[in-house]
């Protein structure tokens, strides 16, 4: 910040800039307002910053939305991978379950034993993908546009327990035949 002093008489024919603003009007004493000074000072500039400030939060939101939107694409996207991987290793998990149940496995264990597998895999998954896209985030805040950074971990907890659930039910649903398979399965397949 710097300061010059002069004399008045030495800047009065030169070009100047004046900043003002008024709260506190409605629309129509805004245009009003506006109106008057056009007609009366004819090469006067009228910027309306609450309007251009309104414009600005209405492209934030668009693409907020935007961004929410791409983020369900890629929560859809890998729900139906995850699908196609379940599906996949379904004939290796159901002949590891046959093979429990032959070792006396009940039905509780098999059960818990692909819910943990999704589970531990989900939970990985969801922690890694978080943890990168924080990264991400507060690489592009704090050094390259010297904002603060700071990580709503409420948030994110509920995102990393409802897609850890979302990706666990899914992974179950997808390998619901471990459950029904039977121990006559195996010999048929052995032969």
């Amino acid at each position: 910040t710097f300061f010059i002093y002069m004399s008045p008489q030495a800047l009065l024919d030169a070009p100047k800039t004046w900043v003002g603003s008024i709260l506190g009007l409605n629309q129509a004493g805004k245009e009003d307002l506006q109106a008057g000074l056009v007609k009366l000072f004819p090469n006067v500039t009228i910027i309306d910053v609450a309007a251009m400030g309104e414009k600005i939060l209405d492209v934030l939101r668009k693409i907020s939305l935007a961004l929410k939107l791409t983020a369900l694409f890629s929560i859809a996207a890998s729900l139906v991978v995850l699908m196609g991987i379940a599906l996949a290793s379904a004939r290796q998990r159901r002949t590891e379950a046959v093979l429990l149940k032959v070792l006396g496995a009940g039905p509780k264990t098999i059960f818990w034993s692909v819910a943990s597998e999704f589970g531990v895999l989900s939970a990985a998954s969801v922690f890694l993908g978080l943890g990168f896209s924080s990264l991400f985030s507060w690489v592009l805040l704090v050094r390259f546009l010297d904002i603060h950074f700071a990580y709503p971990w409420r948030q994110f907890l509920l995102i990393w327990s409802a897609l850890v659930f979302l990706c666990s039910v899914t992974g179950l649903l997808v390998s619901r035949e471990v459950f029904r398979a039977k121990p006559l399965m195996l010999i048929r397949e052995g032969t």
